[in-house]
């Protein structure tokens, strides 16, 4: 089983998780797959200029998280979206974008990126009833070519009742 969620803080009356991973996003169409493996994302900073390093730490293609979404709404360069994350099997945390909040901010010949924020609104397994929010970069250096795999950072914070 891949733990990929940090329980930040046992409340009195809620558990606190926490995730980052970056996401290898397969567009098709308005359906959005995407891939992370157990990893570690380190910012280091000090007197030197600042290091920002991605380690994937396993090598298998079994234990992963899995990202499905779904396009909602398009308006130019802004949209909405819905779906999910499976961290491993039975246990999804489900989202919607707040809105039309994805922005495609660049729109190079050579690079697309943007932002959108979600709110998570319920999950499945380990993850039942749970509620919070979640933001995500992404980046693409082939935007020409809408079926192209670009990356996903996401982070998320949500909240659980006990």
């Amino acid at each position: 089983m891949m733990i990929v969620l940090y329980l930040n803080k046992k409340m009195t009356n809620r558990n606190q998780y926490e995730f980052a991973l970056q996401f290898t996003s397969y567009p098709n169409g308005d359906t959005n797959t995407a891939y992370a493996y157990s990893q570690s994302l380190t910012t280091k900073v000090g007197s030197q200029f600042p290091s920002f390093n991605y380690d994937q730490l396993t090598n298998s293609t079994t234990e992963r998280a899995v990202w499905l979404s779904y396009l909602t709404v398009s308006v130019g360069n802004r949209w909405g979206e819905a779906g999910n994350i499976t961290f491993s099997e039975g246990n999804t945390i489900i989202f919607e974008s707040n809105g039309i909040s994805g922005d495609q901010i660049g729109n190079f010949s050579d690079l697309q990126y943007g932002t959108i924020t979600y709110k998570i609104t319920n999950g499945t397994g380990a993850y039942e009833n749970v509620y919070g929010m979640m933001v995500d970069t992404f980046i693409t250096d082939d935007p020409s070519n809408p079926s192209a795999p670009f990356l996903i950072n996401a982070w998320g914070y949500f909240f659980q009742d006990i």
